[in-house]
């Protein structure tokens, strides 16, 4: 099973694609950018709550 350092590296990483579809920098929109921006930031605090969680 995935402690919780890994699943909050996965987190991160899926926060980076909504943030790249955010930017316009992807072929295709996940969502609309406002959206996709606050995902983003959501995710990211809640894989570094999850890294640095001890």
């Amino acid at each position: 099973m995935a402690d919780d350092t890994q699943i909050g590296m996965v987190v991160i990483i899926v926060a980076a694609i909504f943030l790249v579809s955010a930017m316009g920098l992807l072929e295709y929109r996940i969502i609309d950018e406002g959206i996709s921006a606050l995902i983003a930031f959501i995710l990211v605090a809640y894989g570094v709550h999850l890294i640095s969680k001890k």
